[in-house]
């Protein structure tokens, strides 16, 4: 399965070939903004002598506390959407935005069942198990054997996602033979690490030739003029100027221990 056969999680196969067989003229959004929906008019639709019942929000404002994923609403294709199916799931929605239920903990929710869908269908055992913000890495990779690659890594050094993030940071932007390079070096890394100290490895930090490999893709892949002109004044390109020099130190001094080894009597 490749990165662009992913079905969304939210989507219902089952609702969407009734609309179908009604002829209805629909539209998966999972980007639609609550604000942008008609609550009232939602409301004013309903046929029921209440048309919300308060145990039912609450019920779902908890679950979407706990991140749980809700079958979408069914709305009118309209700028101000009206929604014909779903209003207890809006009022949840905004309830649970209202008492801290931030949305991007809510997107990373998602696309971290996205990810463990993805890992499954591709026959990944014990993705599920990696932390929610692990997977949310992982499954930005788009890549479909750059994907299977990096679950492997999580899974064999249960590496933490604040580690985890700049190595996917730097594969996102490497071509796919470079970011498997990458990704192979960290797991060489730490079968190292494993072998030298007899099994007993508690995922301990990577090794400075791991760091410099990821900084190295994360440079390669910058564009010169790109660069430049993200730089807002010209004592900004000065400062990078500056810290480009200095990092050229270290930069060539590792280059010739890299070519000819450690002076004599280092």
């Amino acid at each position: 399965m490749t990165a662009a056969e992913v079905v969304h999680p939210a989507r219902q196969a089952d609702v969407e070939a009734w609309l179908t067989s009604l002829g209805v003229d629909w539209r998966f959004d999972p980007d639609l903004r609550l604000a942008q929906v008609d609550v009232n008019a939602g409301l004013a639709n309903q046929v029921r002598h209440e048309p919300l019942h308060e145990e039912v929000v609450e019920r779902y404002t908890a679950a979407m506390s706990d991140c749980a994923l809700f079958p979408p609403i069914i709305a009118t294709d309209t700028d101000t959407p009206v929604p014909l199916g779903g209003n207890h799931r809006v009022a949840a929605a905004n309830r649970a935005r209202i008492v801290g239920i931030a949305q991007p903990k809510l997107s990373i929710a998602a696309n971290a069942l996205d990810a463990t869908r993805r890992a499954d269908a591709a026959g990944i055992d014990g993705f599920a198990r990696l932390p929610e913000p692990v997977r949310y890495e992982i499954g930005r990779l788009a890549h479909d054997a750059v994907f299977t690659a990096a679950a492997e890594l999580a899974l064999t050094t249960g590496m933490p996602v604040g580690t985890l993030r700049p190595i996917v940071a730097a594969v996102v932007e490497a071509e796919p033979s470079e970011a498997l390079r990458l990704i192979g070096g960290e797991l060489e890394d730490h079968r190292g690490r494993a072998t030298q100290r007899g099994g007993n490895v508690r995922a301990s930090s990577r090794t400075q030739r791991a760091q410099l490999e990821t900084a190295l893709a994360t440079i390669m892949s910058l564009s010169p003029i790109e660069v430049y002109d993200s730089c807002p004044n010209d004592d900004v390109r000065a400062t990078v100027a500056e810290r480009l020099i200095r990092a050229a130190t270290p930069i060539r001094q590792i280059h010739e221990l890299l070519l000819h080894g450690p002076a004599e009597g280092r």
